[in-house]
């Protein structure tokens, strides 16, 4: 099967089909099989196989489904802190087509009316901490899934010299965006399924 291609890595943004490029809809009515996490599940009348962890069931799936034509859904954006990463070490040679999408930073930064030129991003998607002392000097964001904050960055000096801001759940129905402030703020974020944190420099 070496040169067949087959397998196709589909953005889909933050979980919301309003945000879906018109790119991945048209891909996605072409696929026998989605694969994806299961929070997506909802978002096409395509057969849908959800994982609660892709890393791991992947190989299976796709040798279940080996030569049919597989999409394979990965949230935000393909190329920015993505599954897909795994996906192209696995399975590079098969894969025929990658769909770009809008990542969570995307909508952050849009919501605030910000642009990003000039900002540096961190993930702490697999961690509970994370070293202060090599968080960067100028503004940047923090990518953290499910974790919320940090607990070093709670407890160090971090939010003397930056303002913070939250994106909680972005373009989902429970969607909320706020500057932390308060202890109630960090709250907020235990609350939070799928959270981005933008740390702006302060002047």
């Amino acid at each position: 099967m070496e040169g067949h291609k087959f397998i196709y890595v589909i953005s889909v943004g933050c979980g919301s089909k309003e945000y879906l490029t018109i790119k991945a809809e048209k891909t996605v009515k072409n696929m026998d099989i989605l694969i994806g996490h299961s929070r997506f599940g909802n978002l096409f009348d395509v057969p849908f196989i959800g994982l609660k962890n892709l890393s791991t069931d992947l190989d299976e799936v796709i040798k279940r489904y080996w030569g049919k034509k597989i999409g394979i859904l990965v949230s935000g954006d393909a190329g920015f802190f993505s599954l897909a990463k795994t996906v192209y070490k696995r399975y590079k040679p098969y894969i025929k087509e990658v769909i770009p999408g809008i990542s969570s930073f995307q909508l952050l930064f849009a919501k605030l009316k910000r642009g990003y030129e000039d900002v540096e991003f961190l993930s702490a998607h697999s961690k509970s901490s994370l070293k202060t002392d090599n968080l960067p000097n100028k503004s940047f964001i923090l990518l953290c899934g499910k974790n919320g904050l940090p607990e070093t960055i709670k407890a160090s000096e971090v939010f003397k010299n930056f303002d913070i801001f939250a994106g909680c759940n972005l373009s989902l129905k429970d969607e909320g965006i706020f500057k932390i402030e308060t202890e109630e703020d960090l709250d907020k974020l235990k609350q939070c399924k799928l959270c981005i944190l933008f740390f702006e420099r302060k002047a």
